[in-house]
């Protein structure tokens, strides 16, 4: 009975002094976020075009080019895939086909890791995606013009030039 008074004793002391050399680390500091404004949810972008998107990007008590990645995910939904860019600022040759779509901009911190997502949407176009489609007979011929949004630049016959033949002839309607 004496031992096991002693072996408690013993266990108290050593338990109290382990407590009083742990003085814990409460001089810690959160880290700071970096900030990213978009600046809008949709960016036009032409086919064949460059797209360069540029964010107002912050990051308090640091270099943006140094201390963050920057990964662009761009996602072609209608063939399940996604295309990946890296950098800053977004400098790509457009080759997506018409239609919107969703991006996802990855910002990381390289000192701990914390990944940071933004996400907003391209909307891919071509020359021919704003302006008037004209479908007229010219001596007998069928021409398939476009008219820009300016109203002042006519490109005539763009049907023969971009395939290289001619349309039937007695045009009834336009298909888009």
């Amino acid at each position: 009975m004496k031992i096991n008074k002693i072996f408690i004793f013993l266990l108290f002391i050593i338990c109290g002094y382990g407590c009083k050399k742990d003085l814990g680390n409460y001089t810690y500091h959160t880290p700071t976020d970096p900030t990213c404004d978009i600046g809008g949810k949709t960016f036009p972008a032409i086919e064949g075009d460059s797209l360069i998107l540029k964010p107002e990007v912050t990051y308090p008590g640091g270099d943006i080019n140094k201390d963050l990645t920057f990964t662009w995910r761009v996602t072609y939904v209608e063939q399940l895939t996604s295309v990946n860019y890296t950098g800053y600022p977004l400098r790509v040759i457009y080759t997506l086909p018409p239609g919107v779509r969703p991006v996802r901009l990855t910002i990381t911190v390289k000192s701990t890791g914390i990944q940071y997502y933004y996400n907003f949407n391209i909307a891919g176009g071509t020359q021919y995606s704003s302006g008037t489609t004209v479908l007229s007979v010219q001596n007998g011929v069928t021409k398939l013009s476009f008219v820009q949004p300016d109203n002042k630049t006519i490109q005539s016959d763009i049907y023969a030039t971009l395939n290289k033949d001619v349309l039937p002839a007695n045009p009834v309607q336009l298909y888009a």
